[in-house]
């Protein structure tokens, strides 16, 4: 994935992200052995986001991350990973990027 588009899909990560007031920061790899991306939770007002650019569903993993983001914003770390806050937050996040 070239630089242009990684920048991109920062930016809407951040406009996606910013109703929480974190920083978020993404860390492209090149290769995640057992995953498309990973939502990393810091102590404090950071959060990361891993993504694997070389796979091919990057928008859907992208949206998928950023529901972490803000379903564990908005209702602590006591939810279950995919359960029915963070499908909200997918299908808002999806809504958002436009998938």
């Amino acid at each position: 994935m070239r630089a242009r588009e990684r920048r991109q899909w920062e930016r809407a990560i951040e406009r996606v992200c910013a109703p929480t007031g974190l920083r978020v920061f993404v860390v492209w790899a090149r290769h995640l052995p057992n995953a498309h991306g990973a939502y990393v939770p810091w102590p404090g007002p950071e959060v990361w986001i891993v993504l694997d650019e070389n796979r091919g569903e990057v928008p859907e993993t992208i949206a998928h991350e950023c529901a972490h983001v803000l379903a564990y914003h908005e209702h602590g770390p006591g939810i279950q990973a995919h359960g029915p806050e963070w499908r909200a937050w997918y299908r808002r996040c999806k809504k958002s990027l436009d998938l």
